[in-house]
């Protein structure tokens, strides 16, 4: 029967309450609980449009140290955060300050009566009683006094009506509760629990979802017979589709997930070289995903064809350049083949010719060397710096056993050569002039003497036999231009006696033609040096005034004295200048100083003495000179200086 004052949602002419049972459809029709627009349970209204129950209690209350002295006191609901209440310590009375939204955005406001809070424990004493008010006002906050709740005068509030009034302190006790359109509601046991001493209430059963009607719980603008999530914002028919798994758009499907997104399908590329690749950016289950893959390696990139086949953004970078050369002769150089952008190239740069010159080197870079500019060395094999006309070689240099001279007439003959000594009447050409020389000699010899020569007295002199006057007698040589080398003969005494002697020295040739020279041979006492006071180095310094004795002694064969020389003293002033450095003391009286300049031969001391005055001599250095019959001469400064 059409009732114009029941409620007919599904717009079919028949109200609801009598209409065929649709769950999910937002209608409370024929045999359901509750309906809340949607197939999904566990949000108070089952898939079977059961109602499921909330249990409307504190699960807990957690007690937060804001760590300034106050509190912050949370209490949970089903796991819902729903009441907070700050900074309150002490005995308060405790109204149904805040609220959680339930899954159809309804509201609870609690409102729990009296507590007692304890900072030093951080504990709560629950109150005796909770009463719940569900009130289908979004923007519905709950008044801070339990007598002044607006719950109870809020115009779409779900009225309760406990039997015996407003209080559930009755176990058992039954109430109702009405929509806010005056529909009753099932009712409700009022139970009563013992906590910890303290006794509360709570509603065993609540029907949360029957009072929904067609309201927009979300606020998406789509009533929950219209939105397939009408607690999600983000769906409702047309609604951009979102990569988040959801069906965002309400048309049944998530196959087109994300399609709405700035980024959907955007192309994307991924890889560098070889390993290149492109993709797009899609959405699969909620998650933003690239398509792109990139490839694999083709290979080692060794190669040299500009490709990056090792994909590591390089190409050709394995690629290992091998040695290579040009040219020849100075123009030879090295380089390498190297790969440049995918082409070989050889960094080989032959040098520049240049003339050829005579060094061994090929420097016009023809392949060959010195061609045109060496010079002609002949064979001279009897090393007489004349060469071999008939064997000639080319070369920059000359090699060994060559020269630059080709005149050689005879190069088995080192005799023979351009210049050489004619022997006459011999039959041989020996300067190579093409003739013997005819003999007519008229020409004396080169006669060359040796140098002089001093040796030491032997004890009855020395004699001619003494090696060092063979060596001295037999360095005399003489050349003829015709005889060649020819014999020197010389007038040497069988012994040589102190002092000097001259040797004549006579070659004659074969024409008779004489040449002669002269040298000396000096035989020497041996000169034992100045003896003490005098230090025979020099060093010594005496006082003026005194007279110095000079003293030293000859000998023959080394060691035997000899007192018969005669011997001569000569003194040179040389600076003013003091250079010895030793005071010599022993002196003798100027009274005892010789006259004239002989030494006389003292044979006690087996010595030659002289007492030189220095009477009226200046200070300064001075050289004494000891002149021997042997014709040596002997050198030693002293120094003298004023008393």
């Amino acid at each position: 029967v059409n009732n114009p004052a029941q409620a007919d949602l599904d717009g079919d002419g028949v109200g609801d309450s009598c209409d065929a049972q649709t769950c999910g459809n937002g209608a409370l029709e024929l045999g359901e609980l509750c309906d809340d627009g949607n197939a999904i349970g566990g949000d108070g209204c089952s898939v079977a449009c059961e109602v499921e129950a909330f249990s409307g209690v504190f699960d807990s209350v957690q007690v937060i140290d804001n760590g300034d002295g106050t509190y912050t006191y949370d209490f949970i609901i089903d796991g819902i955060s729903a009441i907070e209440i700050e900074n309150n310590v002490g005995l308060i009375n405790l109204l149904g300050v805040s609220a959680a939204y339930l899954d159809d955005g309804f509201k609870v406001a609690l409102s729990v009566g009296n507590l007692t809070l304890t900072a030093s424990t951080k504990s709560i004493t629950l109150p005796s009683k909770q009463m719940l008010c569900v009130v289908d006002d979004p923007s519905f906050v709950a008044a801070d006094q339990l007598g002044d709740l607006s719950c109870w005068t809020n115009p779409n509030r779900v009225t309760w009506s406990p039997a015996g009034g407003n209080t559930c302190d009755v176990p058992g006790v039954p109430i109702q509760a009405k929509d806010k359109d005056g529909n009753w509601l099932p009712q409700y046991a009022c139970e009563q629990f013992i906590d910890g001493g303290n006794p509360y209430s709570k509603m065993s059963s609540f029907d949360h979802t029957t009072a929904m009607g067609v309201d927009d719980m979300d606020g998406d603008g789509y009533s929950a017979g219209e939105d397939c999530d009408d607690t999600d914002s983000s769906v409702y028919p047309g609604a951009p589709e979102l990569c988040n798994g959801l069906d965002n758009d309400c048309d049944g499907s998530v196959a087109d997930d994300g399609a709405d997104e700035a980024w959907y399908n955007q192309s994307t590329s991924c890889g560098v070289g070889e390993c290149a690749s492109t993709g797009a950016l899609t959405c699969q289950g909620g998650v933003q995903v690239d398509t792109c893959s990139a490839g694999s390696p083709t290979g080692s990139d060794a190669d040299c064809d500009g490709l990056d086949q090792n994909c590591n953004g390089v190409a050709d970078d394995a690629y290992v350049p091998t040695a290579t050369s040009c040219g020849v002769g100075e123009c030879a150089s090295t380089g390498q083949l190297i790969c440049v952008a995918g082409s070989l190239q050889d960094t080989c740069s032959a040098g520049t010719p240049e003339e050829e010159i005579c060094d061994d080197m090929d420097n016009d870079c023809d392949g060959q060397s010195d061609e045109g500019v060496q010079q002609s060395f002949y064979r001279d094999a009897d090393g007489d710096g004349y060469g071999n006309a008939a064997m000639p070689v080319q070369a920059c240099s000359t090699p060994e056993g060559y020269v630059e001279n080709d005149g050689d007439c005879n190069d088995g003959n080192a005799g023979v050569h351009p210049g050489a000594a004619e022997v006459c009447g011999n039959g041989v050409d020996e300067d190579c002039n093409g003739s013997d020389l005819v003999c007519n000699d008229v020409t004396p010899p080169v006669i060359t003497c040796p140098a002089p020569i001093q040796v030491s007295l032997l004890c009855g002199g020395v004699p001619a036999s003494n090696p060092a006057i063979q060596s001295f007698l037999n360095s005399a040589t003489a050349v003829d231009d015709i005889d060649g080398t020819i014999p020197v003969a010389n007038n040497s005494p069988g012994v040589f006696l102190t002092g000097l002697t001259i040797v004549t020295f006579t070659a004659t040739d074969s024409s008779s033609n004489t040449s002669t020279c002269q040298s000396s041979v000096r035989v020497a006492y041996a000169y034992g040096g100045l003896l003490p006071p005098i230090n025979a180095s020099g060093s010594s310094i005496f006082k003026i005034g005194r007279a110095i004795p000079v003293k030293f002694r000859l000998y023959c064969s080394g060691t035997t004295p000899v007192g018969t020389a005669a011997a001569a003293l000569s003194v040179f002033k040389i600076t003013d200048t003091v250079t010895g450095t030793v005071l010599e003391v022993e002196t003798v009286p100027v009274g005892e100083a010789n006259t004239g300049n002989l030494f006389r031969y003292d044979p006690v001391e087996q010595q030659y003495i002289y007492n030189w005055s220095t009477q009226g001599l200046t200070q300064g250095t001075y050289k004494l000179r000891i002149t021997l019959d042997d014709g040596t001469i002997h050198d030693t400064n002293l120094s003298l200086e004023e008393k």
